[in-house]
């Protein structure tokens, strides 16, 4: 109640003030001893071996201040007129790759990473489609009609992720039309399989691979990257850099993992590092026993 209160309460504030808050938040969070910076910090220099000690310290600094955007500006995503939330949208690339998808009539997934903000880019896509979407609802009531109000306002329709969700999302493509997936969270112990991702053996989700196979849908990629001193966002809509034909469920999840990455690297400080993407390594998993589905 208090966290969906105080997102209204900030939804007053223009985007410029809310990211210039988060970017005090950001630069304090640097030398909390928090979750988030430890994570961040367990994440740049995997990933990014290639930086030095200065450039790692940089980036870890720069990620914390674009997650403390990415928090605050939920006030204004989650609550601000539709048309005044489009109009943040400065630049739109690639949106004729989703009207080229589109026309193939096979359907469509639109796969969403972690990166800038996921909320807009979902946002502009089911404004132009509409789109099944699966969520996971919050622990609050409030926030979780906050949250759904915001996200379906453009014609989003969103399910939850259990066995009916997942239904949903089948039947959508099986009728030519658009599903929306953030593909990069840990899946449960024994759901996933492990496929690279920045040079990483990363446990990762099968639920893309698994659509694409069944529907034959086509798969594109969505992100907004966050501009510079509160000025709105650019929209990338990318195509698939390979082809899923042929490939077996791991060869389409590592396609999926490859695609993500080089979306990631062209804003790499906006990406949720915050998260620990690397938590399930093949020896934790093999020390508590637990085996990958086939």
């Amino acid at each position: 109640m208090l966290l969906a209160q105080l997102l209204k309460l900030l939804s007053y504030l223009p985007l410029r003030a809310l990211h210039a808050l988060g970017a005090v938040v950001g630069w304090l969070a640097q030398w909390l001893p928090t979750r988030s910076r430890r994570n961040v910090w367990e994440n740049i220099p995997r990933c990014f071996p290639e930086l030095s000690a200065r450039q790692q310290r940089s980036m870890v600094r720069a990620t914390l201040i674009e997650t403390a955007k990415s928090f605050l500006e939920t006030a204004a995503l989650w609550n601000w007129p539709g048309p005044r939330l489009l109009g943040l949208i400065r630049e739109v690339t690639g949106r004729e790759v989703l009207t080229q998808a589109l026309a193939q009539g096979r359907g469509v997934i639109i796969v969403m990473p972690h990166l800038g903000s996921w909320e807009l880019a979902a946002s502009y896509c089911s404004s132009l489609q509409p789109m099944t979407t699966l969520y996971k609802p919050p622990a609050s009531a409030a926030l979780e009609a906050m949250m759904l109000a915001g996200r379906q306002r453009f014609g989003a329709r969103l399910v939850p992720t259990d066995t009916r969700g997942l239904r949903a999302m089948y039947q959508a493509l099986a009728h030519g039309e658009t599903v929306g997936i953030l593909p990069d969270q840990n899946p449960r112990p024994g759901t996933g399989i492990h496929v690279p991702f920045f040079g990483q053996q990363t446990y990762t989700m099968t639920l893309v691979g698994r659509l694409i196979q069944k529907s034959g849908a086509e798969i594109i990629y969505a992100y907004a990257e966050r501009l510079p001193r509160g000025a709105g966002f650019h929209v990338y809509l990318r195509a698939a850099g390979g082809a899923s034909e042929g490939l077996d469920l791991e060869g389409v999840t590592a396609l999926v993992n490859a695609d993500i990455e080089s979306c990631v690297r062209q804003c790499p400080t906006q990406y949720q590092w915050t998260y620990r993407r690397f938590k399930f390594t093949p020896e934790e998993l093999a020390k508590h026993q637990v085996f990958v589905d086939d």
